[in-house]
């Protein structure tokens, strides 16, 4: 019934040619029913040319069969990627998979970097770090072994359980770095809550890399308070 609709509405006036021989073939059949076999033939040649009239019209005006009952949901062009029809869940895969190759590079960074501290050092600091936390540095000194990672500092008294009784803070709460030169070497301090801790520097190498290291706990503090803002 909707096509009949929808060709009427486009075809008014064959529509109403045709409802015309209708009536005209019903009053003829009531007045001579003997003739309904010549009547009906010649009624369907009309009805054959009025749909060929209006074929040819629609193709002039580019309609085309009306198809919205066989509508299926629209799918990804062949050459469209997965990535281009779902952005979301690409954008949410990428970022896990980028977020497990940092975990990867970190936990082969963080190996480098303890190779040379004892098993329990090493046990602790890889039990506190978060699994894509990295190791920025560690500096060893007389009194301890100072380790640096991307979020927080850790203070290491010598010893079997030194961890145990390490300092530990996040850049955040670290305030006041500096290095204070001695004879041989010379001691990098950090406050934190009020307290100031150190780690001494025997010799220039170790002097060295604890200019470095008061450099990176600087701008790492900076960058928190920043952050923070």
């Amino acid at each position: 019934m909707d096509s009949v609709r929808l060709w009427i509405k486009r075809h008014p006036l064959l529509a109403a040619v045709a409802g015309l021989f209708i009536l005209v073939y019903v009053v003829s059949l009531a007045s001579d029913p003997r003739n309904a076999t010549n009547a009906i033939l010649g009624y369907v040649l009309i009805f054959a040319i009025i749909w060929f009239i209006a074929w040819m019209v629609d193709r002039r005006k580019g309609y085309v069969a009306d198809k919205r009952s066989m509508t299926v949901p629209a799918r990804p062009a062949a050459n469209m990627s997965l990535a281009a029809a779902h952005p979301a869940a690409s954008t949410n895969k990428s970022q896990r998979r980028s977020s497990t190759n940092q975990g990867r590079s970190a936990i082969q960074s963080n190996q480098t970097y303890l190779a040379g501290l004892d098993n329990p050092t090493r046990i602790g600091i890889i039990n506190m770090l978060q699994l894509d936390e990295a190791i920025q540095f560690v500096l060893k000194g007389e009194n301890g072994t100072l380790v640096g990672t991307d979020r927080a500092l850790l203070l290491i008294p010598p010893g079997r359980k030194g961890f145990e009784q390490r300092v530990s803070a996040s850049y955040f709460n670290i305030d006041n770095v500096r290095i204070d030169p001695s004879r041989a070497g010379g001691h990098l301090r950090f406050d934190v809550g009020g307290q100031t801790h150190q780690i001494h520097l025997m010799n220039q190498d170790q002097l060295d890399r604890g200019l470095m290291a008061a450099q990176h706990i600087r701008q790492s503090v900076h960058d928190a308070h920043v952050t923070n803002e």
